[in-house]
């Protein structure tokens, strides 16, 4: 595949005085006027404006010059993440060789726009050799972190970066589920909503700076919409004592938790709505002691939840609330439970994880806990202390996040237990319908016919 000259793009001079044959990309950057570079962007989009560019040369090892683009807003097609092609032109010794490479850039960065022209790549050569070429893989190294120093710049940008994150956090999110070897310097761009910020989002190097004295990481939950997860009784106890928590609210969040286990190689990302939550040494203390005095409770909660919950836990986590649902340690989150169970054509075994026990917490500290633990030591529990419990642990998975199996059983025993309250025995009957005679007729009649 013998490599094709494309026409030179004529742009004026940076003076503006005089039209020029020198490709833009080929100039001095102090030579080129910013109109000049927007009017060479209109070659790869028409309809719409450049947000920001880059445009930089690089000697050493390899030399190329480049002239990259980021769009004011994504361009169609490039969020499908499926098939992607780079819309980097790549010329060498300004002889065009092609548009349409495979990775050429990563997949997450499929909507940059611009020109790469090499001084080393060999031209006549297929297209399938000269993607092999070590000199091709080291360019795209190096394009790679500009472009996440282009991005950042953006970042910095008071006046731009919110609109830019709306419009690009899923290829930022991307390229930390996808590239390992950039996930680091991608993490700095991330963004998110807090307990305490819930109206500005903040970035883990933010998050960081203002963690409460001793502690050593980074707490986030997850859920539908940031004022649900702001409701959720997981939260608590961590914002009554002074902790932080991050509100992850895009379903790639989710996916970028499993792969940005740390930050900065020294903050790991903690899921508050797994169990084995640790806050501080006196919690564990406590955990001990509140655990031989509930031991009774503990053990009738697992005879009555046998088929639900794994485990009993007495709960660092709740300050109010009587109880809470959290998953186990190695299983899946409530909103990835959530996230699978939208998606029609989950894969089967990703769904594999759905229905697993889950941990059930209890509030030492809450009336009605104390109450049926006072029931249990009486040996006083009956049916509706059994219809009690089982309310309370749908109300748990509710509010922690996780949707009810049996909603007929539940609204069953809400309706024996609002029954005990107004004093009606819990085995009570519906009063019978009676029909006038004639109208008692056709039902009989009706009846019979059947």
């Amino acid at each position: 595949e013998v490599a094709q000259k494309e026409p030179s793009y004529h742009t004026r001079s940076g003076t503006g005085s005089k039209p020029t044959l020198q490709p833009v990309w080929t100039r001095k950057p102090t030579d080129v006027a910013p109109e000049d570079y927007i009017s060479f962007y209109t070659t790869f989009d028409k309809f719409s404006q450049p947000l920001n560019w880059t445009h930089f040369r690089v000697e050493g090892e390899v030399e190329f010059t480049a002239l990259l683009y980021v769009p004011n807003s994504p361009p169609p097609g490039s969020t499908d993440f499926v098939d992607v092609k780079s819309h980097v032109k790549l010329y060498v010794k300004r002889v065009f060789i092609s548009d349409s490479f495979d990775n050429f850039l990563p997949d997450w960065l499929n909507f940059i726009r611009g020109v790469v022209d090499s001084d080393d790549l060999p031209l006549n050569v297929s297209r399938e050799i000269l993607q092999q070429n070590k000199l091709l893989q080291t360019i795209q190294k190096k394009l790679v972190r500009k472009i996440i120093s282009l991005l950042q710049d953006i970042m910095d940008d008071e006046e731009r970066w919110e609109s830019f994150y709306e419009n690009y956090s899923q290829f930022i999110k991307m390229g930390i589920i996808r590239d390992q070897s950039n996930r680091g310097r991608l993490s700095k761009l991330l963004r998110f909503h807090s307990a305490q910020s819930t109206d500005k989002m903040i970035g883990l190097e933010t998050y960081v700076a203002n963690m409460k004295e001793g502690q050593e990481d980074i707490y986030f939950i997850g859920g539908e919409n940031k004022e649900t997860l702001l409701r959720s009784p997981l939260l608590e106890r961590l914002t009554k004592k002074g902790y932080d928590v991050l509100l992850f609210t895009s379903p790639m969040d989710e996916y970028v938790s499993m792969h940005l286990t740390k930050y900065d190689n020294n903050y790991k990302l903690i899921d508050i709505s797994k169990e084995g939550l640790k806050l501080d040494d006196n919690d564990k203390e406590m955990q001990e002691i509140y655990k031989k005095e509930y031991e009774p409770l503990i053990t009738y909660l697992k005879e009555v939840l046998q088929r639900q919950i794994s485990s009993v836990e007495v709960s660092v986590r709740l300050s109010t609330s009587p109880c809470a649902l959290v998953s186990a340690s190695w299983g899946m989150s409530a909103n990835l439970e959530r996230i699978l169970k939208a998606q029609a054509m989950a894969d089967k075994q990703a769904m594999f994880g759905l229905g697993a026990k889950k941990v059930f917490e209890i509030n030492p500290r809450h009336p009605i806990i104390k109450q049926l633990l006072s029931i249990v030591e009486a040996e006083e529990q009956d049916s509706r202390t059994e219809d009690i419990i089982r309310v309370l642990y749908d109300s748990a998975a509710l509010s922690s996040g996780y949707s009810v199996d049996d909603s007929a059983s539940l609204s069953s025993r809400l309706h024996r237990l609002v029954a005990g309250s107004l004093s009606i025995s819990p085995d009570f009957e519906v009063e019978e319908e009676t029909f006038p005679e004639p109208v008692k007729a056709a039902v009989e009649e009706e009846k019979a016919d059947l």
